[in-house]
């Protein structure tokens, strides 16, 4: 069964129902509508479902996310997620790579980006924990990329902290 790419955004979709009858997905952009839910997706849709995409909408909560469990980028910018607690779900995305919540009411408070990191997965959580304790304090050097490079990409390191030690390193842990 061939997996799609679905891009949904700009639709000004209020509901996104009829997405649980996908059979697979890869990528599902449903950015920029007024979705105050994550979709629900069939259970092979849920498990084919690499890249979520679901930045300025009305969402203020991400159950359901748990199902997903294969998620490796999110997209969460720019909604009303308001407590770090909702963020609980991304706990059971052991492949989370690249996560994205700011323009979100709980990116006010000034340590929302270590609370993020506490409910992540162990898997992915441990090296954005050091890049974020040796960034945001003076006790700790900036940290330097030890990875060789590949012919299937970086080695040594984990995605966190390629992202996080790159050009890009603001970018990247923009959450």
């Amino acid at each position: 069964m061939q997996s799609l790419n679905i891009d949904l955004c700009h639709c000004e979709l209020e509901d996104a129902s009829a997405l649980e009858y996908l059979p697979t997905v890869t990528m599902l952009d449903i950015s920029h509508n007024r979705l105050r839910l994550l979709p629900r997706l069939s259970p092979t849709a849920t498990y084919s479902l690499s890249i979520l995409i679901a930045n300025n909408n009305l969402i203020s909560h991400i159950s359901g996310l748990h199902d997903m469990s294969n998620i490796e980028e999110l997209d969460l910018r720019d909604n009303v997620l308001c407590m770090n607690d909702v963020l609980s779900p991304i706990g059971a995305l052991p492949h989370l790579r690249i996560l994205q919540i700011s323009g979100n009411p709980l990116a006010w408070d000034i340590n929302y980006r270590i609370h993020t990191i506490r409910l992540m997965n162990p898997a992915t959580a441990i090296t954005s924990a050091k890049w974020c304790q040796a960034h945001f304090s003076s006790d700790f050097p900036s940290p330097t990329p030890e990875f060789k490079m590949t012919e299937h990409g970086a080695e040594g390191m984990s995605p966190w902290k390629i992202l996080a030690s790159g050009p890009n390193r603001e970018e990247a842990l923009k959450f």
